[in-house]
């Protein structure tokens, strides 16, 4: 079974390690970010691919405004983006850092296979942004 899910949230700039890229000139004109990521996941089990997704204010509040859906699933399994309280880890030098110290909302993004499904998968995630902006995450997973 698969599941579309839209979170109309306000905490996710996508600012993890992965996901937090420079936009490129010809990206900032056009409004779109392209980006794409590969995993690898035991099949059957549940993993976080994408944890601490937040975007807060220098007082740790969330920022208000972020879309976020999968659009197009997963053909042999599920993908998630579930609301949950996490701990953020900004940089030591960013004004967000004190934030990193406490449990504030946030979003992680899960998948997870068909029981006993071997081989590739793949979905994408479409994120809106408060400036207009949007990213298009394509995910490829390799299922083991």
């Amino acid at each position: 079974m698969t599941r579309t899910t839209v979170i109309a949230c306000a905490v996710l700039a996508l600012s993890s390690a992965a996901l937090a890229q420079e936009w490129s000139k010809e990206e900032q004109e056009s409004g779109v970010q392209h980006q794409q990521f590969r995993r690898v996941v035991p099949s059957g089990a549940k993993r976080m691919l994408e944890s601490n997704l937040g975007a807060l204010n220098t007082d740790c509040t969330p920022i208000e405004g972020y879309e976020v859906k999968v659009t197009t699933p997963p053909q042999h399994g599920t993908a998630e983006v579930l609301a949950v309280q996490t701990f953020s880890t900004y940089a030591k030098d960013n004004v967000r850092s004190k934030c990193n110290t406490q449990r504030t909302p946030g979003l992680v993004l899960t998948y997870q296979s068909a029981k006993d499904f071997h081989g590739e998968n793949a979905f994408d995630v479409e994120v809106l942004l408060p400036s207009g902006h949007m990213r298009q995450v394509h995910y490829v997973i390799t299922v083991r």
